[in-house]
């Protein structure tokens, strides 16, 4: 039905702006217990729930339009000062795009096909699928805290998108001047303007890790209020997302001391290993990078799941690699170390989608599905959205 197909798209919306805003994966396994059912009343099989999930994070993950924990870790272990989590923001948003509509379109399909005819659910043989839809656990209630809340979390994505946009570059002085408007009115307020600070607040399109951390901190403090949380749960709370981070953390860490130990393109360790490979590609079209880059990074994810870890320690080296094979062409060096980044994000959070790691087998345990019926319907899709970003990155 038209409905059903509008709620797909949603959904998917939903999930693919979190995947793509601040690596959402982790978390599925929650959601679950609410999307799978949800899509079992309606009609649908419990598959049509867990592509929903699974390929809509994929879909935001591959694009990581501005995920700290994909293109940040990226843009850090390179170490290029022409590089923010702002630099090719453009790229990744149309490839954002195209990968979620193919998604979608796809997910939609075959919906339609479950709904109408049963059989043909890739689970159809299958009768001990746990649909979750007879549990009697209650879901909590949406309150105007909880409402107020999920507003206050789509406001930051939308401040870190407008932040990180390249206005200046992309619309010229009349754009940025616009988009940035309202600081400066802001800083003529006579008490309210020095008050503020407003005439020091970093412009839209400038922004980094520093700001991107401010806002964070501004947003938890004012869910504390919103939550009316007394200072030593908050406290308690805002240490225990800390803890998510420190891992990420010292991995970059260790990522810039693998860079200072290597050198650079002109400099260093990684001389020899940027000769090797620069040698090796010198003689094919550049766009040949982005795919070389892309299966590296597809292998790589057989090995390594972290993305971080994967980008500390891969970028240093093809980082460099990138800079010397574009430095000459009208991209540039940080034009080539952009293509990478992608490259990079779009090739370890495929195989993401694919690899048997702890919550996708927890997920699929939840709901009694076999691994290899997953696969069956998840390959197919998610290497059309792996050949898509391939073509839009080169």
């Amino acid at each position: 039905s038209f409905q059903g197909s509008v709620l797909i798209a949603i959904m998917m919306f939903v999930f693919a702006l979190l995947g793509t805003s601040f690596g959402f994966w982790e978390e599925i396994t929650a959601f679950a217990v609410v999307v799978v059912p949800m899509f079992v009343l309606a009609g649908y099989d419990v598959m049509t729930g867990l592509a929903v999930l699974f390929v809509g994070s994929t879909v935001g993950n591959m694009a990581s339009v501005v995920n700290p924990f994909s293109t940040g870790a990226a843009v850090s272990a390179i170490g290029n000062p022409e590089l923010t989590l702002g630099s090719g923001i453009i790229l990744r948003s149309i490839t954002f795009i195209v990968l979620y509509i193919i998604a979608t379109t796809y997910v939609i399909s075959y919906a339609k096909k479950v709904k109408e005819n049963p059989s043909k659910s890739v689970l159809a043989d299958l009768e001990d699928i746990n649909t979750l839809s007879d549990q009697k656990s209650e879901m909590p209630e949406f309150t105007k805290e909880r409402k107020q809340s999920v507003a206050v979390f789509i406001v930051l994505v939308i401040l870190m998108i407008v932040g990180f946009f390249p206005w200046l570059e992309l619309t010229g002085e009349t754009g940025y001047r616009i988009v940035n408007a309202p600081f400066v009115a802001l800083a003529k307020v006579p008490v309210l303007g020095n008050l503020l600070g407003a005439s020091h607040i970093s412009p839209f399109g400038t922004w980094g890790f520093n700001e991107f951390a401010f806002l964070f901190l501004i947003g938890a403090l004012v869910l504390k209020v919103i939550n009316k949380m007394s200072e030593m749960e908050f406290l308690n709370v805002f240490i225990d997302g800390l803890k998510d981070l420190l891992g990420v953390v010292v991995v970059l860490a260790i990522a810039r001391g693998i860079a200072i130990i290597m050198g650079n393109s002109t400099q260093g360790m990684s001389i020899t290993f940027i000769y090797w490979i620069s040698s090796a590609l010198s003689s094919v079209p550049l766009w040949i990078f982005g795919i070389f880059a892309m299966s590296a990074y597809v292998l790589i994810g057989l090995f390594l799941q972290s993305t971080s870890g994967v980008a500390g320690i891969s970028m240093p080296i093809l980082g460099a690699v990138a800079s010397a094979l574009f430095a000459s062409s009208t991209l540039g060096a940080a034009g080539g170390q952009i293509i990478l980044i992608s490259a990079f994000a779009a090739g370890v959070n495929f195989m993401s989608g694919l690899y048997p790691g702890a919550t996708l087998m927890g997920t699929l345990e939840l709901v009694n599905v076999p691994y290899d019926r997953y696969l069956k319907f998840t390959v197919k899709i998610l290497l059309t959205l792996l050949f898509a970003a391939a073509i839009i990155i080169s």
